[in-house]
């Protein structure tokens, strides 16, 4: 990243260095919240963009998303405006959505499509589907300039399970290994080439990211979500015997009645007990899987009180509901999010900088709730000293 190294107030810095200190002691049985200014603190953001999002892998998408040559779809993370885009060799790259000439963006953040090159519109330069400068308007008369050497950046990029990811490390060690023990678990998000996305979300919550990553259990349904998720995985069937977590990952576990809503066919190659299963793959991407449905949550921060929330499914053409893609607000993952927004965004984010509040204690089902913070913290106190 082209940013200066913050420079951090030693005080501010080494409370934050206790407060995350003291997080990585717990034990399953003290699960508790961060401290309660670790998620509005700038000097605290300012760490989590140094040290771990531009040092991370980040779910951004699916291949599901980019089928054929010139397929893309566009994103901006962390002041870094993105395009994932499939090649005419059919691999797939991230570039940088920047001109090359006077940093015109080539496409709107959010935009998706399929094209043959992307043009800027502000003088008319033609990028291929490979980054690589294919026109460039009246500037044959510059001594300096050989079209060859202009070709749009390009990041880090990993397909894993036909799960994409990107990360802004150049240096940084493969994804693969990190998650290899639920490799086989979550190859049902390697779909049929007839499976299409749907159901599509993208919107910014005014809250911290870490509120949203919280989010990501099933303890809360029975309040939120008591007329959806709660109906196909209610907070009463949690099954801590499942619980797991590794070096780049951990899931939670929670039954499904055998008279709930299905949401389509049987997901190919699923195998194993009728259960919901939330992984967060850290720091933050989310993958749901049920027996018969999966669908992904890539979410990243903008600001220390702003996240972006993205969201799809992965479905058979059968299976889809066309009056959810006519209007998305209908759609399952919409809705529930709806709710979550409620919830998450109804308060949370001005309550916790209540001058009277301390960490909050959880519940076993809020196991994930240590192993990220835990996971983060490790990596920022590591990055530190």
């Amino acid at each position: 990243m082209n940013q200066m190294t913050p420079i951090h107030d030693a005080g501010e810095l080494r409370k934050i260095v206790n407060s995350l200190t003291e997080f990585s002691k717990l034990t399953l049985e003290e699960i508790k919240t961060l401290d309660p200014y670790l998620y509005y603190s700038p000097t605290m953001f300012e760490l989590e963009v140094e040290h771990l999002w531009s040092k991370e892998w980040i779910l951004v998408g699916h291949v599901a998303q980019v089928k054929k040559p010139g397929d893309y779809f566009a994103f901006d993370f962390l002041s870094e405006p993105m395009i994932i885009v499939r090649g005419k060799d059919m691999r797939i790259r991230a570039v940088s959505s920047v001109c090359q000439h006077r940093f015109m963006p080539l496409v709107r953040h959010n935009d998706r499509g399929s094209v043959s090159r992307f043009t800027c519109p502000y003088h008319l330069w033609s990028f291929g589907l490979d980054g690589q400068l294919l026109g460039a308007t009246y500037m044959e008369e510059h001594k300096c300039f050989n079209r060859k050497d202009v070709k749009l950046p390009e990041y880090r990029l990993e397909v894993w399970n036909d799960l994409i990811f990107i990360n802004l490390d150049d240096e940084a060690a493969p994804l693969a290994p990190r998650l290899k023990p639920i490799e086989q678990r979550m190859s049902v998000f390697k779909v049929p080439d007839n499976y299409v996305t749907c159901q599509h979300h993208d919107d910014v919550w005014d809250v911290n990211w870490k509120f949203v990553v919280e989010n990501n259990e099933n303890y809360h349904s029975s309040a939120i979500h008591p007329n959806t998720v709660n109906l196909g995985s209610p907070t009463h069937m949690y099954r801590a015997d499942l619980a797991e977590h590794g070096e780049g990952y951990c899931s939670a576990f929670w039954g499904a009645p055998a008279d709930r809503p299905r949401a389509g066919r049987p997901v190919p190659g699923y195998a194993g007990e009728e259960v919901l299963e939330l992984c967060t793959v850290f720091p933050m991407g989310t993958l749901s899987v049920m027996p018969d449905s999966v669908s992904i949550y890539p979410y990243w921060p903008i600001s220390a009180e702003k996240t972006r929330i993205t969201a799809l499914a992965l479905s058979h053409p059968d299976d889809v509901n066309q009056e959810w893609e006519e209007d998305h607000s209908k759609s399952f993952i919409n809705t529930f999010l709806a709710e979550d927004y409620s919830a998450v965004g109804g308060g949370l984010q001005w309550a916790v900088k209540s001058k009277k509040q301390k960490a909050g204690m959880c519940s076993n089902q809020e196991e994930m709730v240590l192993r990220v913070h835990q996971h983060s913290a490790k990596v920022i106190l590591d990055a530190i000293g």
